[in-house]
């Protein structure tokens, strides 16, 4: 997660430690679930999205410039629509390693951010918003950062508008296959304060985990990213781990976009960061049995929820 602080929207309790926080250099940033999180709940999504959705889905994504890599190397609509609707789940996650990165976007008079899905720009600060979270597990009101609430809130009218052109409603669909990925990722909705500032959604905590292959070591933040499996999943395997997980999964509410963040929040102080304490942390069996339940139940809710709101977007009448 980013760490951004563009006009943070606080407590006058926590002005004290947002002023810390303004000036403690920044760890290096995490992307969200990792690729395949972000495909699983894309073909998660696609499984559940009604017939007619799906097509104009499809037909919108035609309009996006990378349409052609997206659906390269498939026969047929259903397999090269299909493809190219997960490929546009990491598309905003590709844009944050190429395109000019803007942490803060411009605002309005009210201090509401200025959402633009075709500008090409990186927009790190729409992929997450940081909730104080205190050391003793209470959530404060306010942000440290962020604008996920936003785009979830504008991007929406973007794509369900038909006088938009097709390439910025194309633009806006990739975004929000993407983002609601985030919303669902609990360290992508909160951030941890201690006595020097905050820890950044998990990005500055470093934890061990011994039973991990390769990376015994990193940041919480990169460690729940990459629970829903290698980052390289793809193909008839990610279909087949998709259909476990959703049937495995009891119904999932839909809800509004706002809930899901609340959702989100709440697993991050009950799950996330429960009983962590200060570092050196060293995950065990319990923690990541728990972890690997929550991201697992997350990945399917996000995916059925975006398909649920893409049918209400692309089917207005």
């Amino acid at each position: 997660m980013p760490r951004s602080f563009p006009r943070p929207r606080i407590r006058p309790s926590l002005r004290a430690l947002t002023c810390a926080v303004l000036f403690l250099p920044s760890p290096p940033a995490a992307l969200a679930w990792n690729g395949a999180g972000h495909r699983l709940v894309a073909a998660i999504a696609w499984q559940h999205l009604d017939p007619a959705a799906r097509g104009e889905a499809v037909r919108l994504l035609r309009h996006h410039p990378d349409w052609l890599r997206w659906s390269a190397g498939n026969a047929g609509l259903d397999d090269s629509g299909r493809s190219a609707f997960i490929a546009a789940s990491t598309w905003a996650d590709e844009l944050r390693r190429t395109a000019p990165r803007h942490e803060h976007s411009p605002a309005k008079a009210d201090g509401s951010a200025v959402l633009d899905p075709a500008d090409g720009s990186a927009h790190g600060d729409w992929h997450y918003l940081n909730r104080p979270l205190d050391a003793r597990g209470r959530l404060h009101s306010g942000t440290l950062g962020g604008n996920l609430d936003q785009a979830l809130e504008q991007l929406p009218r973007v794509l369900a508008d038909p006088t938009q052109s097709d390439l910025r409603r194309a633009h806006a669909l990739a975004w929000l296959i993407h983002l609601v990925g985030d919303a669902h990722q609990p360290l992508h909705t909160v951030t941890r304060l201690n006595p020097d500032g905050d820890d950044a959604g998990g990005n500055g905590l470093t934890i061990h985990d011994p039973s991990h292959p390769r990376l015994t070591q990193q940041s919480l933040h990169a460690w729940w990213d990459d629970r829903p499996g290698p980052p390289w999943l793809r193909g008839d395997k990610l279909l087949s781990r998709a259909a476990r997980l959703d049937e495995a999964t009891p119904a999932t509410p839909q809800r509004t976009p706002i809930e899901w963040l609340r959702e989100a929040q709440q697993l991050a102080r009950t799950v996330a960061y429960r009983d962590l304490g200060s570092e050196p942390i060293t995950l065990d069996d319990a923690y990541r049995s728990a972890a690997q339940r929550t991201a697992d139940r997350q990945i399917v809710a996000a995916g059925r929820r975006l398909a649920t709101w893409l049918d209400a977007l692309l089917l207005i009448r």
